[in-house]
This record gives C-alpha cells, structure tokens and sequence, in this order.
C-alpha cells in the first residue's frame, strides 16, 4: 500500500504525470470521470482512508518525544505526533503566521494551529472545504488560505469562507498560492491554469490564455513585479501584467516539469526541474546537473539563507548548497 505522503508528493512534487501513469485500481473504475477528475478524486479517497481519524477540537500538547542527544545533553529532535495532539502524522506542508504560530496542513485530517502549548485542528468538521490540505498562506490582512484538493478556505480567525469552481476558481485542486505586490492573490491549480483574485472576482488563465501549462506545480513574483508560473509539462511562464511569456526546452530551459522557483540575492532566477537546476539572468539559461556537482539532478525546493546560500533539496540524494562562488 502506498503512503498518503508519496500519494500527494506524485500529484504535485515528484515525477510529471504522464497519459500512462496510472493510480491503483480505484482509477480504472471511475469509467464516467476524465483522467485529472478520476486522478484528484483517487488521491483524496486514499489520503482519506489511510490518514484520517475523528477530530478533538482543541488538544493539549502531550510529552514531546525527544530523541538522540548531543553530547552536551541537548536533543537534536523533538517529535510531536498524534499523541502530542496532531489529528494525523501525515503533514504535507506548513506556515508560521505573523504571531508566530505554526500552522501544519495534513493529507487527510484537515489543518493544526500550534501555539507553543496546544494543537487547534480543524477540518471539515469546522468549515474547512476538504481535509486533504496541499498548500498554506497568509495574506496581508492576516487571513490564513488553505490550498486543498476541493478548493480554497480562507480563515479569518473565527469562520472559514470556502471557494471552488463554482466562486470562479480556474481548478479545485489547488497546488500552490501567492500574495503579490499589488495585493492580488494567486492561486495554482492542478488541472485548470492559474486564477488571480482581487477579494471580489477571480480572473482565470489557461493554456489558452499563453500560459506554458494548465498544471501549475509553482509560483514565484520576482523583484520586478513579473510573475513566474512553473507547470508540469509546458516549462516555466513570465507574466508582465499584461502578456504570458514561455520558455521552455527550444529556449535553453533544461526541462519541461518545473517543481521550484527562487531568486537569489543578485536577482538572478533559479529554476529546480527533474533534470538538474537552471539559473536564468534575464538574457540566458545556465544549466547544472550533477556533472557540475549537484547532488542530484531532481531539484524539489529552493531556499535563500540570510547569508545568500542557496539550498536546493533532491529527490533521492540528500541537499546542495550553492554560495554564489
């Protein structure tokens, strides 16, 4: 049996989705859906069967499982888990909230608030649109959204207001968001392109629309306000506010499956694909493989440290750290 971990990390992290690939049988029997449909509701039915359990409300934080220690007595980790108060162990992704709680997305058992004393959970029990989480973000206005693979919430503090196709939202499995400078919200969707929204209506761009790709995996506004659109299978896209540009392998990209985007201090852009990294300066394209020293050629996330590294975590060989040197 698969790992709801590995099942949501194929849908939006690990290899492009091919016409070949396939789920487990529950795919081949959903005969009345298309595939990205019988995809989306395949995943959800398993992270569902695998993870979830009946929710507390609000759970006080048990004993923390602190593991190996350093030879001065200090733990090197320290584990929390259901025990500790998590509705599951299945954690796909997090954010820390201006007031300095950490939220925790979960494949199956909703969203966790954690206050450095108490886990807060909340699915859809509580109003959450699904409690298969893909993404989480905190807008300006201190509202925290919720990507999930049914739609957006978006929490205020005391309720969730929940969007789908049916508010104007370009796709319902929702695979990344973004605030940008003008205060517009982005959000990537798994099948439909990407929608822009101003608090009131959603503007939706697709393949038709010049976009590289309907299969958005990420998201990046760089310093000069562009937007850069990764996708699955068409390449990365720059959007100037007014036009799509597209590059791709004809262009010197290295790949066509775009999984990270980050720019570094210099404003140079940097690119993670399956086929190593890419460094773009606004005029060309420098590829890096591990033939140039990358640890492996399948680069999933991108950080920049305070002190201008760039960390590029691997799918199977561990991480790379580029000073710039």
């Amino acid at each position: 049996m698969w790992s709801a971990t590995f099942l949501i990390s194929c849908l939006l992290y690990g290899q492009p989705l091919s016409a070949s690939w396939q789920f487990p049988n529950v795919v081949s029997q959903e005969q009345t859906r298309d595939t990205a449909q019988a995809k989306t509701a395949a995943a959800e039915a398993i992270v569902i069967a695998l993870a979830s359990r009946p929710l507390p409300s609000i759970i006080k934080a048990g004993h923390p499982i602190v593991t190996k220690s350093s030879p001065v007595g200090l733990p090197f980790f320290i584990n929390y888990g259901t025990a500790q108060g998590l509705p599951v162990n299945n954690i796909i992704c997090s954010a820390l909230d201006r007031s300095g709680n950490l939220w925790l997305g979960t494949g199956g058992g909703g969203i966790s608030r954690y206050d450095g004393q108490a886990f807060v959970n909340f699915a859809t029990a509580q109003g959450l649109i699904s409690s298969v989480v893909t993404c989480i973000m905190e807008d300006r206005g201190a509202n925290i959204w919720v990507g999930t693979t049914a739609g957006v919430s978006r929490y205020n503090g005391k309720r969730f207001i929940n969007y789908n196709t049916a508010q104007g939202l370009a796709g319902n499995f929702v695979t990344c968001m973004l605030q940008d400078n003008k205060g517009l919200l982005w959000f990537g969707t798994h099948d439909g392109g990407v929608s822009s929204y101003d608090g009131r209506h959603f503007i939706n761009y697709n393949k038709a629309s010049g976009l590289a790709g309907n299969f958005v995996r990420c998201l990046l506004q760089d310093k000069g306000g562009n937007l850069w659109i990764g996708t699955d299978a068409g390449g990365v896209s720059r959007y100037d506010g007014r036009q799509f540009t597209t590059y791709s392998i004809p262009q010197g990209f290295p790949d066509t499956a775009v999984n990270c985007i980050s720019e570094d201090k210099n404003g140079l852009l940097w690119f993670g694909t399956n086929t190593g990294a890419c460094r773009f300066d606004g005029n060309r394209f420098v590829n890096f493989t591990t033939a140039d020293g990358l640890a492996d050629n399948s680069i999933y996330c991108m950080l920049n440290d305070d002190k201008g590294n760039l960390w590029m975590g691997t799918h199977t060989n561990g991480v790379s750290r580029f000073d710039g040197e």
